[in-house]
């Protein structure tokens, strides 16, 4: 199993804690977050992830991957539930009427996949076609990954 949720989260709470700091005028004033909202969506993706991460072990059906299958499916329409019905929804439907929100949405996501696609296909090449050793392939798979993302 993946463990990328447990590196990238100290970088993240970093993240949050450095912009805490920083910040200096005080913005429109705050709405509040439904806790509940945000955690079905967060409990909702996270169960997505570790389902699509274990895939390659586990069979199709096996128990061991239903668990996480349902926990996403139910988080998911707990959130998409909770989204249309409430007054103060976490993320509010109306957002998707905006038509140049919604291109360059569908433009990001085409575009992360295309990147994301490549480099998850780049870095097993490295390694087994042209020979190198794990350590190699990382570092050639972030130095493109670098380089695209500062065009």
């Amino acid at each position: 199993m993946a463990l990328g949720f447990f590196v990238n989260l100290p970088f993240g709470i970093l993240t949050v804690l450095a912009l805490r700091l920083h910040e200096r005028e005080p913005g429109p004033p705050r709405r509040a977050v439904l806790v509940f909202g945000f955690l079905s969506l967060s409990l909702g993706i996270g169960a997505l992830q570790m389902m699509l991460d274990r895939g390659q072990d586990l069979a199709g059906s096996a128990p061991a991957r239903s668990s996480p299958k349902r926990s996403s499916r139910s988080s998911a329409s707990i959130s998409s539930r909770r989204s249309t019905t409430s007054k103060r929804p976490f993320v509010a439907v109306r957002i998707f009427r905006d038509w140049n929100f919604s291109v360059a949405l569908v433009f990001m996501f085409i575009i992360g996949i295309i990147l994301l696609a490549t480099m998850a296909l780049v870095t097993p090449f490295i390694q087994n076609l042209l020979a190198t050793r794990c350590w190699r392939a990382a570092i050639c798979s972030a130095r493109a990954a670098s380089a695209r993302s500062s065009r």
